[in-house]
């Protein structure tokens, strides 16, 4: 379980009381701040693909690709 594993060693020590009960306060910050994340990623994956990517999920090597394909191919008005 991917997910498990993410958040026992990440996510936990940040939104978890000493007795293992949510800091829903941090929590909240948390998702704020991922969220606030995600729609800057989503603004600059779409302007540095010259509108070819969005999606703020993309595979990082699928962006530099294409950030690579739109430098030689020179640079157009934005799309998004």
């Amino acid at each position: 379980m991917r997910h498990e594993e993410n958040y026992n060693s990440f996510w936990k020590e940040i939104v978890e009381n000493e007795d293992g009960t949510v800091n829903m306060d941090q929590l909240k910050k948390e998702l704020s701040d991922f969220s606030l994340l995600i729609r800057n990623v989503t603004k600059v994956y779409c302007d540095l693909t010259n509108g070819k990517i969005s999606k703020p999920l993309t595979e990082p090597a699928v962006v530099i690709a294409v950030v690579e394909d739109c430098f030689s191919e020179g640079y157009d008005e934005k799309k998004c």
